[in-house]
């Protein structure tokens, strides 16, 4: 059951990254993606891996994704870290787009308005 969850989970995070790149691209090739996790978990070096991999596998003919590890964060189960955090990613002139994989941190980045840079919140 989880296999299936992380599947449907990691189409729907690669399709909105596909349509953002295309959206966001003009003449740009190279990006750096940013992502928050609420919190730690031995799930999320697999979901991470899972996601990096796919969007390799998609995108490397066109585009240069990067996903620094110091661009990779966890918000330790923290409203206010998430928050925090999410902030810190907004206003990063070296981050270009921030995927936010779970709820609290999702949540977060719904509740802004607009943004300056694009998001993808799948929870």
């Amino acid at each position: 059951m989880l296999k299936k969850i992380l599947a449907i989970f990691n189409a729907t995070t690669i399709i909105c990254l596909l349509f953002t790149l295309q959206l966001v691209a003009n003449d740009k090739k190279e990006f750096n993606i940013a992502v928050i996790f609420d919190g730690p978990n031995q799930i999320n070096p697999i979901v991470l891996n899972m996601v990096k991999t796919e969007i390799d596998e998609l995108t490397h003919a066109e585009f240069d994704i990067s996903f620094p590890e110091d661009k990779i964060f966890d918000g330790e189960w923290n409203l206010e870290r998430v928050h925090s955090l999410n902030s810190k990613l907004l206003a990063d002139n070296d981050v270009d787009i921030i995927i936010t994989l779970g709820v609290v941190a999702s949540h977060d980045i719904a509740q802004r308005g607009d943004l300056p840079k694009p998001v993808i919140a799948p929870f």
